[in-house]
């Protein structure tokens, strides 16, 4: 099989590249990689795809920092964002439309389709599609990749393979015990926790720290003394090698002392809660106390495979919410 391309060439630009080298294949009926690029000129274009035959194509990259802009038959007009593991900022995406809205006037809005491609994974889509932008994942590429898959061409089946290789590793949480996952396998992890459990308020994400950071999934938040004026929220989250029961202290600028008083009262009422369950399998324990905005005071361990991970978490949320039913409480 030899080295794959893209194994060394896995930029967002690379990436781009990819991409608009497929789609000018449209301008060439009866090429080997004609049928895809038209299937795949079609999943983003959507509904405007019908019945679509390019007669002209103009492919731009970069045009004022968007990454992928073409026209199509001086009738559409296509912009992509492309994301393979960082997500959108800085309100580009709504900067990007308003870009095109003013240099390509031409065009009817209904004709401006707008995209967001992510090779990756993220936690949600929520502000991609608020700014009007349609998703377009990697398993969407993978299925009509996977439908052509006669196409010998070296470029398009390294390509594939390295979409292919990263499905692998995104599932690969299901055959390994958590120990052995690495970043991707937790976002697999975490993607599936979204689908499959009802966990409230739940994000998920890399979570940088002196320690080297880690992929982190967070949840279950609740506000006290009151939802409307809040002084600090208790809520769990996954720390890859333990569940932490944290609080988040809403005004940073309060003085350190009070934040640790919060922190030391919520800790030994639930040092109460725990002694009351000591058959528990999955018993929290008291943490090393850190003084700042965002603070553990309990945390989960000793989980060995993706099942006990589950029973840890199912058993963690039943501890916050017992420990919920006693707060509000101020520091004495």
């Amino acid at each position: 099989m030899g080295p794959n391309f893209f194994a060394y060439a896995n930029t967002e630009l690379t990436n781009d590249g990819l991409i608009c080298w497929l789609i000018d294949w449209c301008k060439y009926p009866g090429s080997e990689l004609y049928g895809v690029a038209m299937d795949l000129l079609a999943l983003l274009l959507g509904e405007h795809a019908k019945d679509l035959h390019v007669t002209k194509l103009n492919i731009r990259q970069q045009y004022k920092n968007i990454d992928m802009l073409f026209e199509i038959n001086d009738e559409f007009i296509l912009i992509i964002e492309d994301k393979i593991d960082s997500k959108e900022h800085s309100n580009q995406l709504r900067q990007y439309r308003s870009v095109v809205e003013n240099d390509f006037e031409t065009y009817q809005d209904e004709n401006r389709v707008y995209v967001y491609l992510k090779i990756g994974d993220q936690s949600n889509y929520d502000e991609v599609t608020a700014s009007g932008y349609r998703v377009v994942h990697r398993e969407d590429l993978l299925q009509i990749f996977e439908s052509h898959d006669y196409v010998k061409h070296p470029l398009f089946r390294q390509y594939h393979e390295h979409l292919t290789w990263i499905q692998h590793e995104v599932k690969s949480y299901q055959d390994l015990e958590p120990s052995q996952w690495f970043p991707r396998a937790w976002q697999g992890f975490y993607k599936d926790l979204q689908t499959e459990k009802e966990l409230s308020g739940n994000h998920w994400g890399y979570v940088s720290n002196a320690n080297g950071g880690f992929w982190g999934f967070w949840w279950n938040y609740a506000s006290f003394p009151s939802q409307t004026e809040p002084e600090y929220m208790t809520y769990l989250q996954i720390e890859e090698t333990r569940i932490a029961f944290k609080i988040e202290i809403t005004d940073p600028n309060r003085p350190g002392k009070e934040k640790s008083e919060i922190r030391n009262t919520i800790w030994n009422t639930f040092e109460g809660l725990i002694a009351e369950q000591e058959s528990s399998p999955y018993l929290p324990t008291k943490t090393h106390f850190h003084q700042g905005t965002w603070m553990s005071f309990a945390e989960i361990k000793g989980f060995s495979n993706r099942e006990s991970l589950l029973e840890a978490i199912a058993a963690a949320e039943t501890f916050l919410t017992q420990l919920n039913q006693q707060l509000p409480l101020r520091p004495r």
